[in-house]
């Protein structure tokens, strides 16, 4: 079986977050879309179940809660959903930025743990 490259899950576990690039984004948010623009509702879009080869190339796996010929309602609420969960790497990001940003007015080195 070949290789089919790393889930959004394990960037996560590696870096404690997951950030994305817009190529990210976009190859990931075409990879959806093109399920939905075949009538086919994922179900269950999470980390684990996006895989981003190096290539750039996005595989969705995990169908067990698929669902053909899905509504439109719900293959936006699907798609809203992906939205917010690729956003969430940057809020991450953004939270630890103003951590750091917090730790430098208390003052003094704490080595870089937590308070």
């Amino acid at each position: 079986m070949a290789y089919g490259g790393d889930s959004l899950v394990s960037r996560q576990a590696e870096s404690r977050r997951v950030s994305f690039t817009e190529q990210d984004r976009l190859a990931i948010t075409n990879a959806l879309r093109s399920l939905h623009d075949r009538g086919i509702r994922h179900g269950d879009i999470r980390m684990e179940n996006l895989i981003l080869y190096c290539s750039g190339s996005v595989y969705i796996i995990d169908f067990d809660q698929a669902h053909v010929d899905s509504g439109k309602n719900q293959l936006k609420v699907e798609m809203d959903g992906l939205a917010d969960l690729l956003a969430s790497g940057d809020e991450e990001k953004g939270n630890e930025n103003n951590e750091d940003e917090n730790n430098d007015d208390v003052g003094g080195d704490n080595g870089g743990d937590p308070p």
